[in-house]
């Protein structure tokens, strides 16, 4: 029997996605959701943390793990924080 996923971790660059990365974590997290994924969490830092957000927020329920250092944070909304 395959082992469920039920939470995904992410963390990124400050940079951001490229669009490649951007268009395959979007078909992965889709298919992890198909696979029963309920939750991503992030770090809520500007650049890929944000991307991957905007991406996963169609898909799953939204964690946020803000940074220590506020400059760096995206100020993305999540129910929970």
């Amino acid at each position: 029997m395959e082992k469920m996923i039920k939470k995904v971790g992410f963390t990124g660059t400050q940079l951001g996605l490229t669009s490649t990365q951007y268009s395959l974590l979007d078909d992965l997290l889709c298919t992890l959701r198909d696979r029963g994924a309920l939750e991503f969490r992030h770090g809520d830092c500007i650049g890929a943390d944000a991307d991957a957000h905007d991406i996963a927020e169609k898909y799953m329920e939204i964690v946020i793990h803000p940074p220590m250092n506020s400059s760096k944070r995206a100020f993305k909304k999540a129910k929970r924080i």
